[in-house]
């Protein structure tokens, strides 16, 4: 991992994790006493005021190697609201082995409004699976994450067949995705979802449904804690915008449908009255 990206480490990797750096700011301050450089910016919403700027509050932006070190921010805005993350870290070949020993406030399961409400009762599963990924058990995490993908997958494929029949998407298309809605494996829903999806559902040319299969195909063996938790990670992005994205494209198409069919409307009862 490029050194550069030790601000969002800090911040949002699971506790306990291990990351190997590179790029880093090593130097020697004395005999076989070594220090790096921590950011002295990160970015994390702020439970007080809301913002998202916090900077390093300590006399020295270095770290020594060896000492388990304490870094706390100070939220830019309030002024008020400390953010303090503990490290510990050791030169390696031609890296740093940087671990994430402890963070206070403790990691945070924030779930989007609609996303929530897609989840449903299957909410407990998220929050089990979530709960274990931010303490780095990754490989229960992808358990109760697969269990969440598979209870839902019915309801994804609702709503991309309303979003695809709603914009005249290819019949052969629709009638694959009413196939795989009969089917048994979840995983075949998903790969069949992911070859039939339209354009304006794949942003930049990406592929959510595709990716989530790609993520689903990865069995759990011989895969470490660390290695699933970045498999959550991405099942845990692509659910959220096929979820929120479908649900926005669903509502905005049928407020649009509303819309016009209330101005057609009006304009029928002015040409009626102008013939009269």
């Amino acid at each position: 991992m490029p050194y550069t990206d030790m601000a969002d480490f800090l911040v949002n990797a699971p506790l306990y994790r291990v990351e190997n750096f590179s790029d880093s700011t090593v130097r020697e301050t004395g005999i076989h006493t070594f220090v790096i450089g921590v950011p002295e910016l990160v970015d994390r919403r702020c439970e007080t005021c809301g913002m998202t700027k916090w900077t390093l509050n300590r006399h020295h932006s270095t770290v020594e190697e060896g000492h388990f070190t304490n870094l706390p921010y100070l939220c830019r805005n309030c002024a008020t609201a400390t953010f303090i993350v503990w490290i510990f870290w050791r030169r390696l070949d031609a890296t740093i082995a940087v671990v994430k020993a402890g963070q206070y406030p403790k990691l945070e399961i924030t779930i989007p409004k609609d996303f929530d409400e897609a989840l449903g009762d299957k909410r407990v599963l998220y929050m089990k699976g979530m709960t274990l990924r931010h303490n780095a058990y990754g490989i229960g995490a992808l358990t109760y994450f697969r269990r969440v993908i598979e209870d839902t997958t019915d309801e994804m494929l609702d709503l991309l067949e309303k979003s695809m029949e709603e914009t005249n998407a290819e019949p052969r298309a629709i009638e694959r995705l009413k196939e795989a809605k009969i089917g048994t494996r979840f995983e075949d829903k998903v790969k069949i979802a992911g070859e039939v999806i339209p354009a304006h559902l794949r942003p930049g040319g990406i592929n959510p449904f595709g990716d989530l299969y790609e993520l689903l195909s990865i069995g759990l063996h011989d895969l470490s804690d660390d290695e699933c938790c970045d498999i959550v990670d991405a099942m845990d992005q692509s659910l959220k915008f096929v979820y929120t994205r479908l649900k926005t494209h669903v509502q905005e198409e049928k407020a649009y449908e509303q819309a016009a069919k209330s101005l057609n409307e009006k304009v029928a009862g002015f040409k009626s009255r102008a013939r009269k």
